[in-house]
């Protein structure tokens, strides 16, 4: 029976320590995007309209349907297929057909003529891949 509580008890702590991470990761986040509003603000001569990076009001928008790991994906605008693939688990030939047939992944050619997808469309299709597993 002490065993069986200091399972519990430990389950509880590592609950609790995974929501104070997130909610550190949350705070992360709203930092950088402040501080690039900020940037953005002294670039513009002091406008009071402030551009926000598509990822970062995707973030904003889907923040309590992200892992922090999510939020790193984001961080870059396009990824190659290699990364998308590791990071999603998508058959390469599935993000090919995404992208340049159904036309529901945006992608975009490098210099070299490789594909590289947009994160914020990638991360839609594992969202909602997500969804449609907890059904």
């Amino acid at each position: 029976m002490p065993g069986k509580i200091l399972v519990n008890r430990l389950r509880e702590l590592l609950t609790q320590q995974a929501a104070i991470q997130k909610q550190e990761l949350d705070l992360r986040v709203e930092i950088q995007i402040v501080e690039r509003q900020l940037q953005l603000l002294s670039l513009g001569g002091g406008t009071s309209v402030v551009p926000v990076d598509e990822n970062q009001q995707f973030i904003e928008k889907y923040r309590d349907q992200l892992e922090p790991e999510d939020i790193e994906f984001l961080s870059k605008k396009y990824r190659s297929t290699k990364e998308v693939v590791e990071y999603t688990g998508f058959p390469r030939t599935s993000l090919r057909r995404d992208a340049l047939e159904r036309g529901t992944i945006e992608y975009r050619k490098d210099e070299n003529g490789n594909i590289r997808y947009k994160t914020i469309s990638v991360m839609r299709k594992l969202l909602n891949v997500k969804a449609e597993e907890k059904r």
